[in-house]
């Protein structure tokens, strides 16, 4: 059942006879098998109509010589209504299993951080001890080593078994699990009011030491069997969960891997507060009879705005800057308190805050870190967070970014092998490969069967961005033009129409641009090219391609250009300063031009009289076309070796 949209109205249209079609990436209808079904189908030259016993039940607009049929989608704001409570839940609880948020949320969903992060092998079932009340049997278990992080490299956790109450504390070396047990004790004793009776643990040397102390205290240590390790199974499976967790917010904050124990008290409030299956109460209930709202719990590195307190030196703020603050989420309490990092590396516990639960700073945008977290941002590939932004740009390049449809290198030729298939197929696949629409928004290439691939070449263009530091974020000028940004889509396809690349580019709005000077670049003409191709062909000289990718980011801004964040990367307040080209300004294509001829002529080349394009050294030939060089050189190797030290120059091979 086709469920169509036509004069606003929902139409169904039932399809009987469906072939299945794995190599076809696409849905399509057959005129003649509709028309058998009691269909009339009209065409013009924007689209076509279905009709049956005289009324219009579907529409089909034509598109890419292709006609496409307006399908009923639910409304964006009636979906995200019906998912906001469940989506939000499960990701102030570090993306917990779907299976627990809908026992407090009765609904279902799936999540791509979690297929990321939490990935693990089958259990083993092993036998476990019981326990009749809370503080009877504590089960302990070392997680590590891990990466340093302000010394520690390990963490241990206390469990209660019968609560399931978590306490996590991270250690420089093992054998200090003695020393926090003393802290953990007075602790559980406090909160609880019950006595610890044993202590479980899988007989590592660093519990040796506990034996005596623990003695004197009348608490049992009770180790697993040798080779038994599926006995301690309560402590190993709460340490795959936070470990689980960390990486979560490590995977979901953009945080260095290096700043883990930050993650650790959000992972054990997460543990406690949230029900065990087969029962309704949280750990932290039953340890202390009260419940544990989580409603103010927020995902682990989010973006948070808080207030500044006029007594606040650090801020240093006088009447007429804004009263707030902005970092990330650290930690939620119980008591409404939390933790933030601001983007200056302060710490603050504050109460006055607002969230943004789907922005997160860290990942999503490198340059808006201070300099000690900025080297650990590793962006991810999804950016189901980016905004719409439907303005059309004057400017784009064949040269952008590109992500193979494949989870594999594309090289220089691909040759496809044809299957015996029938002339039918290969004539519907090759028209479903010539098709795939280019989206001119965000939104409808997030929406799109063809999301992975656009979320992914985003993902790609604002880390390459960020590694030639395109822009350095600032204060909103007062005085200044602020260019708008977005991103432009481009489907690269091999001579068959079949898709090679799913290409994205961030373009600034040159439009817009009111104050600039001299943008004129060259580029070499036609005579310049048959001249030398005729010199090569004479000469027998070799001839080579080169290409360089994100060309423009390679040219150095003199003049003052502010810029908006790209669509999903925006911070209150702050825009792009931009320090380089950037594909859409009107004097991109000059500066990027001035570069490559300083940096050829520092090898020894000189731009001939009759075209500045054409660059001469001995018997080498350097021909250039905005991006592209065509060299022509005598002997094999030299004009590679010699090439503009532009940065991602791609040698496509010789002719």
């Amino acid at each position: 059942v086709i469920t169509t949209v036509a004069d606003q109205q929902q139409r169904k249209i039932t399809v009987e006879n469906v072939l299945y079609i794995p190599e076809i990436d696409g849905n399509y209808l057959s005129v003649p098998a509709i028309a058998k079904k009691g269909y009339q189908v009209s065409f013009d030259n924007v689209g076509c109509k279905f009709r049956k016993n005289g009324n219009v039940i579907a529409k089909a607009e034509l598109k890419d010589d292709t006609y496409i049929l307006s399908s009923w989608k639910p409304p964006a704001k009636q979906k995200l209504r019906k998912a906001a409570a469940l989506t939000k839940m499960h990701q102030r609880l570090g993306h917990t299993g779907w299976q627990k948020v809908r026992q407090m949320q009765k609904e279902n969903e799936k999540c791509e951080t979690c297929t990321v992060a939490k990935l693990t092998r089958r259990k083993r079932k092993g036998t476990l001890a019981h326990a009749k009340e809370p503080g009877e049997i504590i089960h302990t278990d070392v997680c590590g080593k891990l990466p340093n992080d302000k010394g520690a490299e390990y963490w241990v956790t206390f469990i209660d078994e019968v609560s399931r109450f978590v306490k996590v504390y991270p250690l420089a070396r093992k054998n200090e699990v003695s020393k926090v047990f003393d802290e953990y004790l007075a602790y559980f004793e406090r909160i609880s009011g019950r006595r610890v009776i044993t202590l479980h643990s899988d007989g590592g040397g660093e519990y040796i030491g506990l034996v005596e102390k623990l003695k004197t205290l009348g608490i049992t240590l009770d180790f697993t069997p040798p080779y038994s390790s599926e006995t301690n199974g309560i402590a190993e499976r709460t340490n795959r969960s936070i470990l689980m967790l960390v990486r979560v917010f490590l995977y979901q904050s953009g945080i260095r891997k290096t700043s883990w124990t930050e993650t650790l008290q959000m992972a054990e409030r997460i543990l406690n507060g949230r029900p065990r299956r087969g029962n309704s109460k949280s750990p932290w209930e039953v340890i202390t009879g009260s419940p544990d709202d989580l409603k103010n719990m927020y995902p682990f590195g989010c973006l948070a705005i808080a207030h500044a307190p006029k007594q606040d030196v650090g801020i240093g703020r006088d009447k007429l800057d804004v009263p707030t603050v902005q970092g990330i989420i650290l930690r939620c309490e119980r008591s409404g308190k939390h933790l933030i990092q601001l983007f200056d590396g302060r710490k603050r516990w504050t109460k006055d805050i607002v969230v943004q639960e789907e922005t997160f700073p860290l990942r999503q945008q490198q340059a808006s870190m201070t300099p000690e977290l900025a080297e650990a941002i590793e962006y991810a590939k999804s950016r189901e967070y980016l905004n719409p932004t439907s303005t059309n740009t004057d400017s784009s390049s064949e040269d952008d970014l590109e992500v193979p449809v494949q989870k594999q290198q594309v090289k220089e030729t691909v040759n496809i092998p044809r299957q015996i298939r029938s002339r039918a197929t290969d004539q519907v696949k090759l028209s479903c490969m010539r098709t795939i629409p280019e989206p001119e928004t965000i939104e409808e290439a997030l929406a799109g069967p063809h999301a992975q691939y656009w979320e992914e070449a985003i993902a790609d263009e604002l880390e390459s961005l960020s590694k030639f530091q395109t822009w350095t974020l600032v204060d909103r000028p007062k005085d200044k033009q602020v260019l708008g940004s977005k991103f432009v889509f481009k489907v690269k396809t091999n001579q068959s129409g079949e898709p090679l690349k799913f290409k994205v580019r961030l373009v600034a709005r040159g439009f817009q641009q009111n104050h600039f000077t001299d943008v004129y670049s060259p580029t070499v003409s036609f005579d310049s090219i048959r001249v030398i191709l005729s010199i090569a062909a004479q000469r027998n000289y070799d001839i080579q391609q080169m290409d360089v990718s994100t060309a423009y980011l390679n040219g150095e801004l003199n003049e003052e250009i502010y810029m908006e964040m790209p669509p999903g990367n925006q911070t209150t307040g702050k825009v792009c300063k931009l320090n380089r080209g950037l594909y859409g300004l009107k004097q991109s294509g000059k500066i990027w031009y001035e570069k490559l001829r300083n940096d050829l002529q520092r090898k020894g080349f000189y731009a001939t009289t009759a075209d500045p394009c054409v660059f001469v050294k001995d018997n080498i030939y350097v021909l250039v076309y905005v991006d592209d060089f065509s060299p022509r050189r005598k002997q094999e190797g030299r004009a590679t070796s010699q090439s503009p030290t532009a940065r991602n120059v791609q040698n496509e091979g010789s002719r």
